[in-house]
């Protein structure tokens, strides 16, 4: 639902339309008058605070940011929880904390210095500055994240005025892939196949969710799919974010490898067998790549989904494999909550919960000038 204030200047727009429509009956009016006033009302509808790229890395998610940023056009959050969370955290991240970190980004007037890193948390604080100075011309804020996996956090989080005037690109890709992609960087934290199987599990096990909350503001990109034309893919992403068609299949273009260099893919030379045995057999990739539509033996993607089936209901198989990913965070919530309870206990009174565990969204600036 739209918040109060959208609704009031959509209406008022509205009105003087109507004006000047029953006007143009008996006068003379300028055509171009009623063109240029259903412009302002429709991007008045579309307004778009914030582009959230949503990935568990190797997905080609900074090319992706530099395209929907239109080559540096738009103020861009690179990866806040670096070095916040890592690894395994990203699984088992409790409830508060994911919310605490959605508060940031979704609303930079209630964010604090302790939930992301220094350098996202000092971005954020230069663009509410700006914000709060040119609320009306101000662009949306493009924000890419690697550690946000459970779409249904974000949901559950952000409120639903502000998914409203949000746009989300969530990218896909082969496990096989993403392993190839990993293995070189023994230091990381994510290195370990059980660990991307279930990071990759959740992201598509939780589209249903997400889906369900933005509808068309969401964009799923594959990469097998859209990395062979990135011309159109840009074409794709300035349809959901309103930009200029032309322009961004420019930029989109300018990124596009070589078939060759793309079929087969790399892992298919870079991967051992028994590397390939050990994701294909796992159940949360078996998951994963039964959801997304990527064959177990094979490279070909001739089966992979198109948005609609990657967005449909669960089936009950699925519902168990994403109900056990989540209990890692159920379990570790009641843990911390527990403590929390002991540690906070004064004089046999429970105190409340610290200022980083409550989420309360405020209307930014933006929304709320008259």
């Amino acid at each position: 639902m739209a918040p109060a204030w959208l609704s009031l200047v959509f209406a008022q727009y509205v009105l003087i339309l109507a004006t000047i429509e029953a006007d143009c009956e008996t006068t003379a009016c300028s055509s171009n008058m009623l063109v240029q006033l259903r412009a302002k009302v429709a991007r008045r509808q579309e307004a778009i605070d914030v582009v959230h790229i949503l990935s568990m890395g190797r997905e080609a998610s900074c090319f992706v940011l530099d395209l929907v940023a239109g080559n540096g056009s738009h103020p861009t959050i690179f990866e806040p929880l670096g070095g916040v969370v890592e690894g395994e955290g990203i699984v088992t991240m409790p409830a508060w904390q994911t919310d605490s970190v959605l508060q940031c980004l979704y609303d930079c007037h209630n964010c604090t210095g302790n939930v992301v890193n220094r350098d996202s948390y000092s971005n954020l604080q230069s663009y509410c500055e700006k914000l709060d100075k040119t609320p009306d011309t101000a662009p949306y804020l493009v924000v890419k994240t690697t550690r946000i996996v459970d779409h249904g956090a974000l949901v559950r989080a952000v409120p639903a005025e502000y998914l409203a005037n949000s746009r989300f690109i969530v990218l896909l890709r082969d496990p096989r892939g993403v392993w190839a992609s990993t293995k070189p960087f023994s230091g990381w934290a994510i290195h370990s196949i059980p660990l991307i199987c279930e990071l990759l599990a959740l992201q598509a096990l939780t589209l249903p969710e997400l889906s369900l909350a933005v509808g068309r503001r969401l964009l799923i990109s594959v990469y097998e799919r859209w990395t062979l034309d990135t011309s159109r893919f840009g074409g794709e992403v300035a349809r959901l974010v309103n930009e200029d068609m032309q322009a961004f299949r420019v930029l989109g273009k300018d990124g596009q490898r070589a078939t060759d260099e793309l079929l087969p893919p790399s892992w298919v030379a870079d991967l051992s067998t028994d590397e390939l045995t050990e994701i294909e057999n796992n159940d949360n990739c078996r998951a994963y790549m039964q959801r997304v539509g990527y064959a177990a033996g094979s490279w070909n993607a001739s089966d992979i989904k198109d948005q609609a089936g990657l967005v449909a209901a669960l089936s009950p198989a699925e519902a168990a494999v994403l109900s056990t990913l989540r209990s890692k965070q159920s379990a570790l919530q009641t843990s911390a909550s527990r403590q929390e309870m002991r540690s906070c206990s004064v004089h046999g009174k429970v105190a409340s919960p610290s200022e980083a565990q409550k989420l309360v969204f405020t209307p930014a600036a933006k929304n709320v000038k008259g």
